[in-house]
């Protein structure tokens, strides 16, 4: 097998394995700490709201970038890069929500087989393909929001004297 493939499926593993752990763990008052990924276990249908809820949150959260759509950027390329990047964060949560309702409805009888830990390859690679897009996505967009900081206008610089807005003084 191809050794980013290996290496992708080995940490993919570990992180289950940990998660699973921790799921596991029944936690007592004579603990003093808990594993570092513990979450409590909450049933399925609470787990599909929950990512329901922070899909629907994070395309929301793409489509605020997507606004900035028609703005005028200071070369042809930042803005085209802006556009597919907000387009990126917009799309990956999406996909991951219509999947989840899907799921909920019993849409794709395949992915009952997911669910149940039947990833497969070509299921994992896909997850960690829609991954890696969405955090080049992030950091191409925090990093042309820093990059636009060099071509601010000169109002940018004025000298606010705030003596004026507040009223009591």
């Amino acid at each position: 097998m191809y050794l980013p493939v290996t290496l992708l499926s080995l940490a993919a593993r570990r992180i289950a394995e940990m998660t699973i752990k921790s799921n596991d763990l029944q936690i007592n008052n004579k603990l003093l700490q808990v594993p570092t990924f513990f979450s409590l276990s909450t049933g399925g249908m609470t787990e599909n709201k929950i990512i329901s809820a922070s899909s629907f949150l994070a395309v929301l959260f793409g489509a605020i970038h997507c606004i900035e759509w028609t703005f005028i950027f200071s070369s042809h390329i930042e803005g085209l890069l802006w556009k597919i990047s907000s387009m990126v964060i917009t799309a990956v949560p999406f996909w991951i929500l219509v999947v989840t309702i899907a799921y909920v409805l019993n849409s794709f009888p395949f992915l009952t087989e997911v669910a149940a830990g039947d990833w497969g390859l070509t299921g994992l690679t896909g997850l960690l393909v829609l991954l890696s897009l969405y955090i080049s996505a992030r950091f191409i967009l925090i990093t042309l929001s820093l990059m636009d900081l060099h071509n601010l206008s000169p109002e940018a610089f004025a000298v606010v004297v705030w003596s004026k807005f507040i009223p009591h003084v």
